[in-house]
């Protein structure tokens, strides 16, 4: 299944021919939450599903049930499950069953999780601020992620933007701060923006002394790409520490940390039975900052025992809360880290 959803597992991801999911308005089944019967969507395109839309779920090559969508997201929709005993992963959500006959045109390839790419890189960009007293044009070299999360005007999620799409970014200096315009794409289109997340371009851009004073524009134009880099820009950090994992995990094959915000789902990470060996234990995670939502959001932690099918990863068992917090995410605040620790046989977020 498509692979960028799935980004964080260490096994494969699924790339899909363009005529499996991309010809038809489609998605597929990316997590079902069987306490609220809620079920979120990867959607082959942005757009592909409205609120309110009444979708078909398949299983194995037969219709198994029904959604509707209460909520459309850059890449995901979520809402509940209207007919059906359950949604399992992988299943295909399409609009008819003649969109559904479509997606079985093509054919489906497993790829190396190498293969996908390093999370970010450094770039080479040209910045210029619009007040004469900022000087000429600076050349310097900033560390983007491979996606750039942009919220666009008038919408309440960050879309997702290859920063090799990108031509350049257009933000405003107000005297303290810059704050994201618009971005302009390589194929000259234009997205007006609310926010653009780029951590780094917060920290490092600024006008010199003798013009900070003033508001003016700033543009950075994206020039070229340099090397991979080990920092992850504008990325949640969770972290778990454990004295004696087992005692919280027991002898499974392996557990999967699931998050969610707004009670919408987010990602999930594997925690194998090796890891789970080690004590104490010391992990991180990084989830993508685009994947919040813009403000507020309650972010919610389940554990789930979990088991290997085919090269993918299916829950087993019912899913435990391990922690819940409430906190505002943006442009000018993309620092968000949080720690899972042991308590007993429990774990907390600290």
């Amino acid at each position: 299944m498509p692979a960028l959803r799935i980004a964080f597992l260490p096994f494969c991801l699924w790339a899909i021919s363009p005529n499996v999911l991309f010809a038809v308005d489609s998605g597929w089944v990316r997590d079902f939450n069987a306490a609220t019967k809620s079920v979120t969507v990867v959607t082959s395109s942005a757009g592909a599903f409205r609120p309110g839309q009444e979708l078909l779920i398949f299983h194995n090559g037969k219709e198994s049930g029904k959604m509707t969508v209460s909520l459309a997201n850059f890449s995901n929709v979520s809402g509940r499950l209207t007919s059906g005993a359950v949604a399992e992963r992988q299943d295909i959500v399409v609009a008819t069953a003649e969109d559904f006959k479509k997606t079985q045109a093509g054919k489906t390839t497993k790829v190396s999780f190498k293969d996908v790419g390093s999370t970010a890189s450094s770039w080479i960009v040209n910045v210029s601020y619009s007040s004469k007293k900022a000087g000429e044009t600076q050349t310097r070299p900033i560390a983007f992620g491979n996606i750039v999360g942009v919220k666009e005007t008038g919408r309440n999620f960050y879309s997702q933007i290859p920063i090799d799409q990108i031509d350049s970014f257009l933000f405003e200096w107000d005297g303290s701060s810059l704050n994201g315009k618009s971005v302009t794409l390589k194929n000259r289109k234009k997205i007006d923006a609310d926010e653009i997340l780029s951590a780094n371009i917060q920290k490092r851009l600024r006008p010199p002394p003798e013009a900070e004073s003033e508001k003016m524009s700033c543009t950075v134009k994206v020039m070229k790409k340099k090397d991979p880099v080990k920092d992850r820009p504008d990325t949640a950090k969770i972290s778990l520490e454990m004295d004696e994992p087992k005692d919280v995990f027991g002898n499974g094959e392996a557990y999967l940390l699931k998050i969610y915000s707004n009670a919408a789902f987010l990602e999930e990470f594997i925690i194998s039975s090796e890891l789970i060996k080690k004590e104490p234990l010391k992990h991180e995670f990084f989830l993508p900052g685009y994947l919040f939502s813009p403000g507020k959001n309650k972010i919610e932690f389940y554990i789930v025992e979990a088991e290997f099918v085919s090269g993918d990863t299916f829950e087993k068992g019912e899913s435990k809360p391990a922690g819940e917090k409430e906190t505002e995410f943006g442009d000018k605040n993309t620092n968000l880290e949080l720690k899972l620790v042991q308590s007993g046989s429990k774990l907390k977020l600290k």
